[in-house]
């Protein structure tokens, strides 16, 4: 190699290098896709408590896979955790949600692989869902009120700090191991002195 390509390839190798590790590149992004999803083992009263409580709840729990971070698919009156403040977000789409557990066009997964189906550019997963978040029956604390993905004004077990009755939209559960009526599921609730599990998403 003469002496001319040598100089070259001296001055254009840094620049080859960090155009492969550019955001826009192939590097890793830190974000999953496709991502896991729990059901905890542990169930819970209506009165687990915040953001943070919940998502502890994810962290500890025996199904966590040992790896990843894990947040708590669940809706808050005060605005701490939304999905959508129009129903499915139409009206803004993605922008609307708050600390929001889901991203937008990503695949979801059961730890098995089992797909539950993928969210649309408004980072919600639309029904029916190719599989429940479950193959076995049971509910989970969620929040959420018909229409979809959007937080009731009186948020169900008083914002998840009551054991006492709240209706509408009473506990605020939803059905985990029915995909076709999830969304359904939003409005029926269960007393919030019942224990139910979470629904645990893979960030």
């Amino acid at each position: 190699m003469n002496l001319f390509y040598k100089i070259l390839l001296t001055l254009s190798l840094p620049i080859i290098l960090s155009s492969c590790f550019e955001d826009g590149g192939n590097a890793p992004t830190g974000s999953c896709n496709p991502c896991k999803v729990f059901v905890t083992a542990a169930t819970f009263q209506g009165n687990f408590g915040t953001v943070t409580a919940a998502d502890q709840i994810c962290a500890t729990d025996i199904r966590h896979p040992g790896d990843g971070t894990y947040k708590a698919l669940i809706t808050y009156e005060n605005g701490s955790r939304r999905a959508c403040t129009s129903a499915n977000c139409e009206t803004a789409g993605a922008s609307e949600g708050v600390d929001w557990v889901l991203q937008p066009n990503t695949t979801y997964t059961r730890l098995d692989g089992t797909v539950i189906g993928k969210t649309t550019s408004a980072a919600i997963l639309p029904l029916p869902l190719t599989n429940p978040f479950s193959a076995t029956a049971g509910r989970a604390w969620t929040g959420f009120s018909v229409p979809a993905w959007t937080s009731p004004v009186n948020q169900g077990c008083n914002n998840w700090t009551s054991t006492a009755s709240m209706a509408p939209p009473g506990g605020g559960s939803s059905t985990i191991n029915d995909g076709s009526n999830f969304n359904m599921a939003f409005a029926f609730g269960v007393n919030c002195s019942g224990s139910i599990s979470l629904i645990c998403v893979e960030q």
